[in-house]
């Protein structure tokens, strides 16, 4: 045995357990991205879903009135319709209300037309995991969503859109929250 050490390349006994250690380190880190990204899937998905909420305006019957009247009663208007996806979102409120801020622009389009968005459903399409690396994810969401409005004279119209949502997270107390959301819904009507 003392003959066959002296014989051996150290080197390439030393190569060959750091080969054996790379490829263990892969196996696991392969392993924890796929259930990153099973996560972040299932995350965006159910985020995009429920975001319909945030794209429909609670009170159609005021929505002229109180679009051109005070922003911060519009504000906490738009805020509470948005909460059922607050579950999502980091808990911070500036963040939150961030996002809901965003959405001005999508009612001040539907106020230029004298449109007042009624429903709202989003089907997913596709996702797409663009980046993931420690506690940060892009991930972006396609998805088909459908509007019916009422306009001045309560006619109901329906329009059909394809849209994306950019969303950004973070790995924050053992669950991914979103920090932040690009719509191209904010840019229709």
């Amino acid at each position: 045995m003392k003959k066959w050490l002296r014989n051996v390349n150290r080197g390439i006994v030393l190569l060959g357990i750091l080969i054996i250690a790379v490829a263990i380190y892969l196996v696991i880190y392969s392993s924890n991205q796929s259930k990153k990204k099973a996560a972040l899937h299932d995350l965006a998905s159910d985020y995009v879903t429920s975001s319909s909420y945030m794209y429909v305006f609670p009170r159609p019957e005021e929505f002229i009135s109180i679009m051109n009247g005070d922003s911060d009663e519009m504000m906490n208007i738009l805020y509470e319709s948005a909460s059922p996806v607050f579950q999502y979102i980091e808990n911070n409120d500036a963040i939150r209300k961030e996002l809901v801020k965003k959405n001005l622009v999508f009612y001040g389009n539907a106020l230029n037309e004298e449109l007042c968005p009624i429903t709202c459903t989003r089907e997913v399409e596709e996702v797409q995991i663009e980046e993931c690396y420690m506690d940060t994810a892009t991930v972006r969401v396609y998805s088909q969503t459908t509007f019916e409005y009422k306009d001045k004279k309560n006619n109901i119209s329906a329009e059909n859109y394809a849209t994306q949502d950019v969303i950004q997270l973070l790995y924050i107390d053992g669950s991914w929250k979103i920090v932040n959301v690009i719509s191209s819904l904010n840019e229709y009507i």
